[in-house]
C-alpha cells in the first residue's frame, strides 16, 4: 500500500439529539476527512448544534475508504438504525460502547484545542481578517479617518483607500 503525506481522520460528529426522560436519542455522522476545521464549518452551515464527538487517525496501511466503512460497519452494530453515513443511537451508553470499540482499533485524536490537528497555510490566510475589515476596525468613523488623514505621511495609494473608507462611512453617517 502506499503510504499517504496527509493524515486522514475518520471522524463522528452528532448532528441532533432529541431527550426524553432518561432515553436520549443520537444523530451520529460518521465520515472522513483530511481538513476538520472545513468538515466542520460544513456541519454547522447546516445546523448550529453540531459537536465533534469522536476524532481517530485512520490506518496508514489501509485505504481511507476501507478505513471509513470498517467503521461503519462497527457503528451499524451499535446503532439503531442507519441512514447513509447518519447513524441513530437508542442510548449514549450505546454509542460510548461504539467509541470504544473504534479507539481499540484506531488511534484517538484528542479533542482539546492545543493537540487539535493543525491547519495548512492556505486555511491559517483564509481565517485572517481582510484589510478592509482591519481598517474599518482600526478608524471606526469618518471622523477617526479624518484625523489620521490630517497627521499625513503615508502613500498615494494608503490616502486614496482612507478618502474610501471615509466615504463609506459617511454614507452610513458615522
Amino acid at each position: 500500500m502506499r503510504k499517504r503525506s496527509k493524515p486522514t481522520y475518520i471522524y463522528a460528529v452528532k448532528t441532533g439529539d432529541f431527550s426524553q426522560g432518561q432515553l436520549k436519542i443520537l444523530h451520529v455522522k460518521i465520515g472522513r476527512t483530511s481538513n476538520v476545521d472545513s468538515t466542520l464549518r460544513q456541519y454547522k452551515r447546516g445546523s448550529m448544534d453540531v459537536e465533534l464527538l469522536n476524532l481517530w487517525e485512520a490506518n496508514r496501511d489501509i485505504n481511507p475508504e476501507d478505513c471509513e466503512r470498517g467503521v461503519q460497519k462497527i457503528a451499524e452494530k451499535y446503532a439503531h438504525k442507519r441512514e447513509g453515513e447518519k447513524f441513530i443511537f437508542i442510548q449514549e451508553e450505546k454509542y460510548r460502547e461504539f467509541s470504544e470499540n473504534v479507539g481499540m482499533i484506531l488511534k484517538s485524536v484528542p479533542l482539546d484545542e492545543k493537540n487539535k490537528p493543525k491547519m495548512t497555510p492556505r486555511e491559517k490566510v483564509s481565517r485572517k481578517i481582510s484589510g478592509w475589515k482591519s481598517l474599518k476596525k482600526t478608524y471606526p468613523s469618518s471622523e477617526a479617518v479624518e484625523k489620521r488623514l490630517r497627521e499625513g505621511r503615508f502613500t498615494e495609494n494608503y490616502r486614496k483607500v482612507l478618502l474610501g473608507l471615509k466615504k463609506y462611512w459617511e454614507k452610513r453617517g458615522k
